[in-house]
């Protein structure tokens, strides 16, 4: 977990006589933009001019690829709930600094009059805005050329930090998050002399890489080991190297009532931290894991459900089944509670080939979703990414899950197209058994993507000369990849392919990994809109989201924000109005 995952800004305070607060505000929903999660490049060396002209050509490109038949495509309205980084942060300093608050504001791009709102939750003795960078460039641009705020020209990005200022000039930026790691490498590691993007130059102070829940606090106690902090044009990078296999820490995240949590709503919950298998394709922490213990998970589950009713979750596990120790556990501590929990998580279904005893046990305990690292059903590309498993014995799993649980679980199949191995008569040959299946709600996939191996964090899949996969890689001047048996180009054809043959299955569901309307992890907020499991399926399957559900979540998103800021206004009167409002 980085200093804040996906969107998030963070608004330190100092106590005093007023209510001075450190505050984090999450943002979500981050894809309800003028592009919508299509591929954009913001060049910060193009005038206004040239960039709208590439901007159009661009997205009139990816609309003749990708639309066919819309499934489920609308960008009214995404469907994220929170995500726990910020909150894992905010837990930390709450243990831990207690002249420090932080407060949680999420979906604040939501917010048509952000600078106004954001200015209740700031006074002159704001001292910080930390700002995840999850999503500050696209995820399917592998270049970091420009500091991309929400999609949005490098001068509106200027504008976006310049209105913070203006509320208070002496407030300093924090950046974390994912992307912080491909800053911190390209500045130090590969590419030192490449010149910093104007607003990031500008504006940001600190950066946090890697998880943050111990720098963090060192930093604002004034401890931080100078070893962890390097410097560039002013920028202090603060690099921390914990991994789950070194000491990386597992807290308990408890809510807190300024965070505006509402009764019954589903919310994200670590119960491990850290990958023990090594998919060659994965970046995440594949090291090791941590594991919560039994009476800290209950204590948390507890607190939470006494304080705001919270007996829903999504889990963040890398993987939720990565062993029958971890599931004897949240078995036991689960049917021990005094409700009902329900729960959905990532999940690998080989794990279920050596260990069958742990699905049973987890519909017991109140899975209702889980999302499939599948990947390949071929044989020889699932040996040479470390998902060697016959297809199919992968194949009869997924049935055999499906009879388990029968309607109670969403069942969500994960695949990467152009994998090392596949081919374009075995991807065809997958799609055909996708089309023959029944027992999988929805399929979704991502293009296969190489990096170039220069940083820690990055796959055994690069395209670093002379690697055993064959695998050729090009930056620059547009990316491209290509190994034995594909190419970056024959793994585009077959995502469009695959569209068209899946897109008219009778029971499963297919869509774009950035097709994020119902994407898997709307099933919480939909279920904190008051949808029941069985509805929540047929919303996640379903070709048109119905209004009602997009107006459902806007009334929902606007009253948290009303709520929040009546609860954390530093710099004004709350107005008996004001109240009646909640």
């Amino acid at each position: 977990m980085h200093l804040c995952t996906y969107y998030s800004i963070i608004i330190v305070t100092k106590e005093g006589i007023s209510v001075k607060k450190n505050r984090i505000i999450l943002l979500n929903d981050i894809f309800d933009n003028d592009i919508s999660g299509e591929t954009q490049q913001t060049l910060a060396d193009l005038d206004d001019e040239a960039f709208n002209k590439q901007h159009l050509e661009h997205v009139e490109k990816m609309n003749e690829k990708y639309e066919v038949k819309t499934i489920a495509s609308n960008n009214k309205y995404t469907f994220w709930s929170r995500y726990m980084g910020p909150y894992a942060v905010a837990s930390s300093v709450h243990e831990n600094c207690p002249d420090w608050e932080v407060i949680v504001i999420d979906w604040f791009t939501k917010i048509d009059n952000f600078h106004e709102y954001i200015s209740k939750f700031i006074d002159e003795d704001t001292i910080y805005i930390g700002l995840s960078t999850t999503f500050l460039v696209n995820t399917m641009n592998p270049r970091v050329q420009d500091f991309n705020l929400w999609f949005t020209r490098h001068r509106e990005l200027l504008e976006w930090f310049d209105g913070i200022k203006k509320i208070n000039p002496d407030i300093e930026f924090i950046l974390g998050g994912a992307i912080t790691d491909l800053f911190y490498k390209i500045h130090f590691i590969t590419r030192p002399e490449a010149k910093m993007p104007i607003a990031f130059e500008k504006h940001i102070n600190y950066v946090f890489n890697g998880y943050a829940e111990d720098t963090f606090i060192e930093f604002l106690n004034g401890e931080l080991d100078p070893k962890k902090v390097k410097e560039k044009n002013g920028i202090f990078f603060i690099n921390e190297t914990k991994m789950a296999s070194t000491g990386a820490k597992l807290l308990k995240g408890n809510y807190q009532h300024n965070m505006a949590i509402k009764a019954g709503e589903w919310v994200p919950l670590e119960i491990s931290k850290g990958c023990r298998f090594g998919c060659k394709f994965c970046f995440y922490d594949t090291r090791g894991t941590q594991i919560k213990g039994a009476d800290c998970l209950r204590e948390e589950l507890m607190y939470n459900y006494e304080n705001f009713g919270v007996t829903g979750y999504m889990l963040t596990d890398d993987t939720v089944n990565d062993s029958t120790e971890k599931i004897d556990m949240m078995h036991s501590v689960i049917k021990s509670l005094p409700f009902k929990m329900e729960w959905i998580s990532y999940c690998r279904p080989d794990m279920f080939h050596k260990f069958p005893e742990m699905w049973p046990k987890m519909i017991d305990m109140g899975c209702r979703g889980v999302f499939l690292g599948v990947e390949t059903l071929d044989h020889t590309a699932g040996k040479l990414a470390g998902k060697g498993l016959d297809p199919e014995k992968i194949k009869g799993i997924i049935n055999w899950m499906r009879e388990e649980a029968q309607d109670e679980v969403f069942i969500l199949a994960s695949m990467i197209i152009g994998l090392p191995g596949e081919t374009m008569e075995s991807l065809r040959l997958t799609a055909k058994w996708f089309q023959e299946q029944e027992a999988l709600d929805k399929i979704q996939y991502e293009l296969f993507f190489v990096s170039d191996g220069n940083d820690s964090k990055s796959p055994a899949f690069t395209g670093k000369p002379n690697n055993p996969y064959g695998i050729h890689l090009e930056y620059y001047p547009n990316y491209y990849w290509k190994h034995n048996t594909m190419d970056l180009r024959d793994a585009q054809a077959m995502a469009i392919e695959w569209e068209g043959m899946l897109v008219d299955h009778h029971k499963t569901a297919f869509e774009r990994h950035f097709s994020y309307n119902t994407n898997f992890w709307a099933y919480p907020r939909l279920r904190s809109l008051g949808y029941d499991h069985k509805e929540c399926v047929k919303i996640l399957t379903a070709k048109v989201v119905q209004q009602d559900v997009y107006d459902r979540n806007r009334k929902w998103i606007e009253h948290y924000h009303t709520e929040l800021k009546m609860i954390n206004m530093v710099n004004s009167h709350t107005t008996v109005k004001e109240l009646e409002l909640l």
